[in-house]
């Protein structure tokens, strides 16, 4: 927006120096194009680097900031589940069903179903590189795509991932 602004606003002086005359008056004064168009690139310059560190600095520092302000939040909503809870975060439900956590995630390719303890209390959910990773054990899980393959697994220690980039970049 502010590069289009920019622009927007150098047309419009540019269209009223020459409706005014006045490009013709700086012409006899000994003001060519390249003195009067090397003024304009002083500040053209100058939003091009402003523009370019939001873009390439500043907005992916700001994404990750979302991501772990999001992260957050469904750690926390973990760590409030009690007997009988059941939270749903985007396409994933838990419900802690006889002191298990069980996981369904429905995506569009393949869906999942897991059952497991959480590990011991001071191994929480926690976030890296925009997955929330839950920490399981003695558990189960079944996972099955739309071609109709089911796999199922026994498991003594596992993981399941929730990737929340995703959301943010759509929303």
């Amino acid at each position: 927006l502010l590069n289009t602004c920019y622009l927007l606003a150098l047309l419009f002086f540019l269209a009223s120096l020459y409706s005014n005359n006045e490009i013709y008056v700086m012409k006899n004064l000994g003001i060519g194009d390249g003195k009067l168009f090397a003024w304009l690139a002083m500040p053209s310059i100058f939003i091009s680097a402003l523009i370019g560190s939001l873009v390439f600095y500043l907005a992916p520092i700001s994404l990750a900031q979302i991501q772990k302000i999001y992260a957050d939040q469904i750690i926390y909503k973990f760590e409030s589940l009690v007997e009988g809870d059941t939270e749903t975060i985007d396409s994933t439900s838990f419900h802690i069903k006889n002191g298990r956590l069980e996981i369904v995630s429905i995506e569009d390719d393949i869906s999942y179903y897991m059952a497991g303890s959480l590990k011991d209390r001071d191994e929480k959910p926690y976030w890296s590189d925009g997955y929330i990773k839950v920490p399981l054990s003695d558990g189960e899980s079944l996972s099955w795509s739309d071609d109709g393959d089911i796999t199922g697994t026994k498991f003594a220690s596992s993981e399941f991932s929730i990737r929340i980039d995703k959301k943010i970049i759509n929303a």
